[in-house]
């Protein structure tokens, strides 16, 4: 399952909270159940995120995946956009 697949049903994204295998998850916790710990993927989203959502990624060395999936400003629809982006 690839993680458009996965996000075509919005009742799947959470926020706050990685999830667990089967319920809904977190854009990191849904690339892990797609993918498991594949680090091309994580980068891939990554990178999708600083490209498309500048304005949405931390500074510093933390991570960007989490912070992005629980900004009170990201959508299901954005989420969607950077998994399409980081799948071309």
């Amino acid at each position: 399952m690839t993680l458009i697949e996965f996000f075509a049903d919005e009742k799947k994204w959470l926020k706050g909270y990685i999830g667990i295998e089967g319920e809904p998850r977190c854009l990191a916790g849904a690339a892990f159940e797609c993918y498991g710990m594949h680090g091309g993927a994580f980068l891939e989203l990554s990178n999708a995120i600083k490209t498309l959502y500048p304005e949405r990624v931390p500074e510093g060395d933390m991570g960007v995946i989490a912070p992005f999936n629980d900004h009170p400003d990201t959508t299901i629809d954005d989420i969607r956009r950077v998994c399409k982006f980081a799948d071309r």
